[in-house]
């Protein structure tokens, strides 16, 4: 796929105008649904190693997309064959196994976190390996998408969207149950230091 992107020919062809960009936010809306589906599929198989699963992927996708490059203009210089290769191995392979990895064992807000990070670290690559000049706007999007990683992981964050943590209960909301009280003959609860 990364060919076909690079060559131009990915999708079958050209499109201008309001149709192109209507094609290329449904192509989005569907890459980023079966991206979902994959980390839920990954997170399901966690006694599949991650590279076993990358494998699968990576040649399932050059099954699948290989017929859409096929006697397309194919890259012509070292340097365009070296990004290419790079795309595949790092930014694609390497990158996959380490976020399937972290899809078996993290929990899952954290795990899709660090698929933000996967565009940041593809740009920093570009930029230290090939000299490619980085815009103004790729730092924006950069700071961007950090900000949003590191405020997923504010503890307001994952508060309750009803209920901020320690504020009151709404009123005419049910009472919280009161806590458990230990049994007969059981040793009360250690406190915290606060007497």
């Amino acid at each position: 796929m990364s060919l076909g992107l690079a060559s131009g020919r990915a999708g079958g062809g050209s499109s201008s105008g309001v149709e192109g960009h209507v094609a290329g936010l449904l192509l989005a809306l569907a890459a980023a649904m079966l991206w979902a589906l994959a980390a839920v599929a990954t997170k399901l198989l966690h006694d599949v190693p991650p590279h076993l699963i990358a494998l699968v992927q990576m040649a399932t996708g050059c099954i699948l997309f290989g017929p859409l490059v096929l006697g397309g203009p194919m890259p012509s210089s070292v340097r365009a064959w070296s990004a290419f290769a790079t795309m595949g191995v790092v930014y694609t392979g390497l990158v996959y196994i380490l976020l399937y990895g972290a899809y078996q064992k993290l929990p899952t807000a954290l795990a899709a976190t660090l698929t933000y990070i996967n565009p940041i670290v593809a740009v920093v690559v570009d930029y230290a390996v090939f000299g490619v000049r980085l815009e103004w706007v790729q730092g924006l999007g950069a700071l961007a998408i950090l900000a949003a990683a590191l405020g997923m992981h504010r503890p307001a964050a994952r508060a309750s969207p009803l209920r901020p943590p320690g504020a009151a209960p709404a009123p005419g909301a049910p009472p919280a149950p009161p806590a458990p009280r230990p049994s007969h003959g059981a040793a009360p609860p250690a406190s915290a230091g606060c007497e």
